[in-house]
Parts: structure tokens; sequence; C-alpha cells
């Protein structure tokens, strides 16, 4: 809540702002406010919020240590305790409570107190803060996130579950949001430090660095620049920019015959690159017929699986063939390597003509 101490007789010491009070002739005053403790005649407003955490050791009159207060967003321990008695050390949620109000004893607040709030779970000292900068009204309606999911800019089947990408700039998409979602907030090291995007789906992300390897991406939505207030989520991603080595066709080689046309292009995988690989996938297949140029089979299809169909029917049939394969890892890498033959071999179908003599 918010309030405004505007009174000038008696002690402020004794006008307490939480109260609880279990019977008509008893009272607890449970948490109040002072001039020790920053308060006192000026009407200025300030924001107060108390919580408790039962996870806490049980305390004392003098160290409560199971009611935490906090002022103008800030944790201040145990902020304007007075009078514990046993009732610190249990949460009271049976009683009469009162803000204000001492019991009739003529120690009342003299003030103003505005944007009361209960809360049936406990608040973090996010929650407060940001409750203190933007307004109860702006946490009761904070946008919810279910799930994200990091751009994978590759989809083959031996890939892991991880998301890859060899491009700093990822897409991070959202989903199952609730209330309004205006920034989404992205960060590396939970929040530590963070970066605001206005809201889109997908947002664009630059990430923090170009070190290659595993990261977990985390993503937190919000209405209010500066303020993230949905639950985190978060999905690994691989960042690697190093393509694979080692790829090679073996076979096979030399003259042949084939009635159908199709030869069996086997291959060696290539070992992924880099000092944080994502994985090796497969092959891409190169060829060239008759010394002619050199094109990519099957329009750059990815090959996980040795030995590859190659069907020369489609390729114009027969003539001497030059193959070579590069790797392709899970970001999307190619090997680089030379266009060279890794094998040749010539392709000579048998075609029978017949001839109707009448």
């Amino acid at each position: 809540f918010e309030v405004q101490v505007s009174g000038s007789s008696g002690a402020l010491q004794y006008r307490p702002f939480l109260n609880l009070q279990p019977s008509a002739n008893s009272h607890y005053p449970l948490a109040s406010l002072s001039t020790q403790s920053g308060m006192g005649n000026e009407n200025i407003w300030h924001h107060i919020a108390w919580s408790w955490d039962m996870s806490r050791p049980v305390g004392t009159q003098a160290q409560p240590n199971r009611i935490r207060g906090f002022h103008n967003g800030v944790y201040t321990d145990n902020f304007g305790a007075s009078d514990p008695d046993a009732n610190w050390n249990t949460a009271p949620v049976t009683e009469d409570w009162s803000l204000g109000y001492y019991g009739g004893d003529g120690r009342d607040l003299e003030g103003n107190l505005a944007e009361v709030a209960l809360f049936n779970v406990g608040l973090s000292d996010e929650d407060v803060e940001f409750i203190y900068n933007f307004g109860v009204e702006a946490f009761v309606s904070a946008p919810n996130l279910t799930g994200t999911d990091v751009f994978d800019s590759v989809t083959t089947d031996n890939c892991s579950p991880t998301s890859h990408t060899n491009d700093l700039i990822v897409d991070i998409f959202t989903s199952g949001i609730t209330g309004t979602a205006n920034y989404v907030f992205v960060s590396e090291d939970s929040f530590a430090t963070s970066t605001s995007i206005a809201y889109a789906n997908p947002v664009q992300y630059t990430l923090g660095s170009a070190t290659e390897g595993d990261r977990v991406i985390e993503v937190r939505l919000g209405e209010f620049d500066g303020a993230p207030a949905s639950d985190t989520v978060s999905d690994t991603i691989n960042y690697d920019a190093t393509g694979p080595t080692g790829s090679v066709v073996t076979g096979p080689s030399g003259s042949g015959v084939d009635v159908a046309g199709v030869v069996d292009v086997a291959f060696t995988a290539a070992t992924d690159g880099g000092a944080n690989p994502s994985g090796a996938t497969g092959v891409r297949l190169w060829y060239r017929k008759d010394a002619g140029s050199w094109t990519l089979y099957n329009s750059g299809n990815v090959y996980s699986v040795s030995p590859i169909s190659f069907d020369t029917n489609t390729l114009g049939g027969n003539g001497t063939y030059e193959v070579y394969c590069v790797g392709v890892d899970c970001a999307g890498n190619d090997e680089t390597k030379a266009q060279a033959a890794e094998q040749t071999f010539t392709v000579t179908a048998d075609v029978r003509e017949w001839m109707e003599i009448h």
C-alpha cells in the first residue's frame, strides 16, 4: 500500500499501519512505522509492503525474522516491526486485520492510505519493486508466457532437439500469452542483465557473443519497458559458425554397366569442426558429367545414410561422372573444400534396340 503521514500529535512510533486484532479487547500491532524508520509528518507518499516468509527461522520481538518489510520497493529487513509476540511466527490468516487502526486507544494513523492490496501468495523482491514502479494494476494484469522456441535453422532427422544456428541473429517465437505484452526481455545470464525489445512474434535477438557452443536463452514479457513481469521460459541454442571436415566419396570408381542407370555412391560422413560443434548431419553430393559444370545432386538434399542412390537417368544417361561430397552440420554450415573429383565412374547402360520387319 501507499501511505502519507500527516498527523502532528502523539508518538508516531505507536501509530501502526498493519494490525492483527484477534478479539475486541486484544490486538497485536504486527508492523508499524516511525520516525526512526524514516517516516515523519512530511506529507510525502511512501510505498510500503510486508510479506511473510515461513522458511525463515522463528523470530523474537527484537528480531521477528518471518516478516519482511519493503520501503519504496527496497527490501529493508524487518522494517517497522513492533510487538511481534507469538504472532510473528505464524502467518495470521484467521484473524481480523486492519490498516491504520490500533484498537480504539487513540493511536490510529493520521494520514492517507492508497493502493491497498492483499495477495494470497508471497511476493518476491522483484514483485515488490515492480509494484512500486508501475502499480498494483499493472502487476496483476502482467502477461503470462508458457513457452518459447528459438528458431532452429536446420531441420534434419539426426540433429538433436537442441536448436542450432550459424547466425548471431536468431528468431524467438512466443506462445501461450495472456495479458498485454509490449516488450520481450531476453537474457543469457539468468537476468543479471537483459535486452529489451519491442514485442513481435517472432522477435529478432542478437546473441551476446560470437563464442561457439550451447547457451540458454531466457525470455520474459512485460507491459512496460524495463519491467519484465511474466514467468521466465527458456530454450537452449547451439551457435556454430564452423563447418565440418573429413567427408569423402569412397565409391564406385572405374567403368561399369548398369541396365537401370542407377549407381550406389558410397561416402564417409564428416566430423563436425569447431571448438563447440553442433554435430555433423550428413553430406551434399556434387557431380559433373563429361567434364561439364559442377552441380548439386538432387537440389542439394542432405544425405545422412550411405550409399546415395545416384540416378543417371535424370542427368542425361550414359557418360563419365565425377563426384565429391561436402559435409553439413546441424547449424547449416557446409564443409569448405575444393571442387575436385573424389571418385570417377563411367555409366554405359545396356540399351537394346529392335526393329519390326514386315
